[in-house]
């Protein structure tokens, strides 16, 4: 893969050649925590290969339910729980 074609490729090749220890930053009861890109990738990691041993599968229809929008950016590597090797 020379070139990121979609956001959930760029994650990943992001991951591959920067490491970010501050990534994303949420705040948390008040105080900002900083998490790594390693940590973000390896968290969508297993959400995706939890919703996909549920029976999720590419293109089947899902909607995130939830009022944060930094875990939104979790969820949307759900899209592509194929591209995870167990």
């Amino acid at each position: 893969m020379d070139r990121p074609l979609t956001l959930c490729e760029l994650l990943g090749k992001s991951v591959e050649s920067f490491h970010n220890p501050k990534m994303l930053n949420w705040e948390i009861e008040g105080k900002w925590k900083s998490f790594s890109s390693e940590h973000v990738y390896e968290t969508v990691r297993c959400v995706a290969l939890g919703i996909h041993s549920l029976g999720v599968n590419k293109n089947d229809k899902v909607a995130p339910i939830n009022s944060a929008y930094v875990r939104r950016a979790v969820v949307d590597k759900l899209a592509e729980p194929d591209n995870y090797s167990r």
